[in-house]
Order: structure tokens, then sequence, then C-alpha cells
């Protein structure tokens, strides 16, 4: 009883990886049945019949799949490189050669992104840098992670992923790349195609906190207080700026405060002084310089007579 040819056993090739291994020559003469490796996971199979066929194995997804790219025939060496090669890039990015979700209508993240872009654009200021600069940081730190994947399928894991590289090293950029995914994911609710924005509060706990330097200003010395007054008085400032830098001053409030805020439980201090008798460092009024302590001197108590006069109104 005669018994079919047996298939031999694929065997994984030991050491680098094959890059364009084959050529024309050898793959139209083969005859040994088998299976022959190209690179970029492309193989050229032989059936013990002598039919030629061309196969890729990619990780798509995290599942390893098997592509079939037509008969030797039809599809030259060099064409089943190019779509090996564009297969595996497509795998890497997270998206699908087989298809898969690209046939239901659902846009891939870059498509969407296309989209949402000139949506927006057609609001922006004509000859505005911000279309450019808009698709060009999603460009170079969001679509080689996620472009390839159709954004019902975008998860905060993905989006950690995109933004962990720049959030600290280009956190204002990274910033700015989280808003924009995450105006893209919000057309994509607003259209249907998922329930919510992987690039909102859920990541915000999981990014790295930055600190920001605190940087103290100078201080103003004590016996420049009134001349400095002075000149903020008969500034051109705004009148409402020069007030609140009076306030401030006559307050020793902290920096950024103003009329609406916390003058003080307790009151003004005296001679720039807590109740402790020690000062406050890096107090500032709007003008960026504190006053030190030392007495009220001519400043401080023309300082107080202005208040004790207005109080009296």
């Amino acid at each position: 009883m005669s018994t079919l040819p047996r298939k031999p056993r694929a065997t994984k090739r030991r050491g680098r990886h094959p890059d364009k291994a084959l050529s024309d020559a050898f793959c139209r003469n083969v005859a040994a049945a088998g299976r022959y490796a190209d690179g970029n996971g492309l193989y050229l199979h032989v059936d013990p019949s002598g039919a030629r066929r061309w196969v890729q194995r990619l990780v798509i997804r995290g599942r390893s799949r098997g592509l079939g790219l037509g008969s030797y025939a039809l599809v030259s060496l060099a064409q089943a490189r190019r779509k090996a090669l564009a297969n595996r890039k497509l795998a890497r990015q997270g998206g699908d050669p087989l298809g898969g979700k690209r046939d239901s209508g659902i846009p891939t993240f870059e498509r969407a992104a296309g989209k949402v872009l000139d949506i927006y654009s057609e609001a922006w200021r004509d000859g505005s840098d911000t279309a450019r600069q808009w698709w060009a940081s999603m460009r170079d730190h969001v679509f080689p992670r996620i472009g390839g994947k159709t954004v019902d399928e975008v998860t905060t894991a993905d989006v950690m992923a995109a933004l962990l590289p720049i959030w600290t090293s280009k956190h204002v950029t990274a910033r700015r790349v989280r808003q924009r995914i995450g105006t893209v994911m919000r057309w994509a609710i607003a259209q249907g195609y998922r329930q919510d924005n992987p690039a909102g509060d859920a990541i915000t706990a999981a990014l790295p906190k930055r600190s920001t330097p605190v940087q103290h200003r100078a201080a103003l010395p004590h016996h420049e207080v009134a001349a400095a007054v002075a000149a903020v008085r008969n500034a051109d400032a705004w009148v409402g700026t020069r007030l609140a830098f009076e306030f401030l001053v006559l307050t020793r409030g902290a920096l950024g405060r103003g009329p609406a805020g916390d003058v003080g439980r307790d009151g003004p201090c005296r001679d720039g002084v807590d109740g402790s008798g020690a000062a406050d460092e890096g107090e500032a009024g709007a003008s960026g310089a504190a006053v030190r302590p030392g007495g009220r001197g001519a400043a401080g108590g023309e300082a107080a007579s202005r208040g004790a006069e207005r109080g009296g109104r």
C-alpha cells in the first residue's frame, strides 16, 4: 500500500535572522519540498507536488498568525518582500494585516486623527502653524504605537505607552499630545465607536508627578519700600494693578493673592514678622519683590497710616 510523501518538519533557523536570503533563481529552480526563509517572516513554501507559494508568519496583537501572500507564479519575490514589510510595520503599530475590523467601518486611530484634524483646522486662523504642529506631534509620538489600531481597540495602556517616553523629558509636548489623543477619542465616542476616553482621568494617577522647582524672588530692602510704592503709584499700569500691588504691600500678602484673597486670620502682621517672631520666606507682591523685616520705618509708618485712613472711611 503506497503512502503519501511526508512533509519535512520545519526547523527553526539558528543564528542571525535571515534578510533577503532568497534569490529569484533559487525560487524558480528549488525542487525539494520544504519551507525556505527570506526575512521579515516571509517564507517560500514548496509542496511535494512542486507548487510554490508565499507565506508570512507574524505576531499580531500577541498571537502568532500565518498570512498567505499568493502563489509564486503570480507574486514575484520582490512583490512578496514589499507585502511582508508592509504587514510587519502594520503589526508593530498594533494593526491587523489580516483585515479584522478595517472592513467593519471602524477607522484606525491614524485615520480618525486625520478626520478630527480636518474638522478643527477649518476653525483655525489661516496661516497658523497649529495644524502642522498638531499632526507632527501625533506622527512622532502616537502613530508609531497605536496608529494602526482601530479607535475602539485603543486602551489606557496604549496611551500610557505613547506618553511615558516624553512625559518627563518633554512635558509640555506630552500634555498637548494627551489632549489631542483625548480629542480623537471624544470624536470616536460621538461617532458611537466606543464608550470611554482612555486618555481621560483614568491615567491621571498613573502618570508620574512632575515637580516644579520653586524660584524665590529677590527681597526688597525695607528702606526702599516707600520708593517702590510711589513708583508703582505713578506708573502707567492699569489702576487695578497699582492698587492691588499697594494692597499687597499694606497687608504683606503672599504672591498671587489680591483683594479676593485671605488677608490673614489675625489681620496684618506687624513689623514684617509673624507671631512667632520669624519672617516668612519667599512672600512677594505683584512686582515679585519681598519685603524684609526690620521695623516699620518711614515706609511702614506711611503704609500703616494710609491703611488706617482708608479703614476710617
